[in-house]
């Protein structure tokens, strides 16, 4: 099956299409706050260059952030309208589970991106033979008391690592991760859609949005739950 994964809740735009777990092209690019002037001319470009129609595609996959609400919304139009427009599948895969999966050495993981006014959104993540199984909520927090979470050595990666380089420095547990691991990658995305499709099928096109962890009132209200220990710890 030709999935196609569309993401734009980063500053980076990524397309990626994959046939199975055959990569046909993975495109990225730093589109800062352009992504609606850019996608849909970056994809006519990317099919045409791999002679692929849109017809043969038959599922698409977008990442659900958090993260930019603009760029969120315009990955899930594009995603939909061409799902219910060609009778495809459609997925949405949450941005941190994506960014999280670009570590491949075993251990604890947490994953921060920048949420504005001092906060993050993140989720703590352990990787062991190879899989990579969340331990919390999604979190919206301040960042102090994200750092309050650190009680073992921890992978760290995600932008907002770039605007709190000195604090992270101070933590011994804080292993942080230069920024090529910070953003998610199409592959890791194509490859999460595709392991649900096996297991789980399509999500429901009339009930998938984005991932939106601000309140409607957009106050923060802290968000501190306990990371869940594995089995050998």
């Amino acid at each position: 099956m030709k999935i196609l994964g569309i993401d734009t809740s980063t500053k980076f735009l990524s397309i990626t299409l994959t046939e199975n777990e055959k990569v046909i092209f993975d495109y990225r690019y730093n589109a800062g706050r352009k992504h609606s002037v850019l996608l849909l001319g970056a994809l006519e470009r990317m099919l045409n260059r791999s002679n692929i129609n849109i017809d043969n595609i038959g599922a698409f996959c977008v990442g659900l952030g958090p993260g930019s609400f603009t760029g969120m919304r315009i990955s899930m139009s594009m995603a939909k309208a061409f799902s219910f427009g060609l009778g495809a599948g459609i997925l949405g895969i949450p941005t941190l589970d994506v960014i999280a999966h670009n570590i491949k050495e075993n251990g604890n993981i947490s994953v921060i991106s920048d949420a504005r006014r001092g906060n993050v959104y993140s989720a703590f993540y352990k990787r062991e033979n190879d899989k990579v199984r969340r331990l919390t909520p999604y979190l919206l927090l301040d960042f102090d008391n994200w750092l309050g979470m650190l009680n073992k050595k921890t992978f760290i990666t995600g932008e907002a690592i770039a605007g709190n380089k000195d604090k992270l420095r101070a933590c011994n547990n804080a292993l942080c991760l230069p920024e090529e691991f910070w953003y998610p990658g199409g592959k890791n995305l194509n490859k999460l859609a595709y392991d649900r499709i096996l297991s789980h099928g399509h999500d429901d096109i009339a009930k998938l949005n984005p991932m939106y962890l601000y309140p409607k009132e957009c106050q923060i209200k802290p968000q501190i739950p306990q990371i869940k220990k594995s089995k050998n710890e």
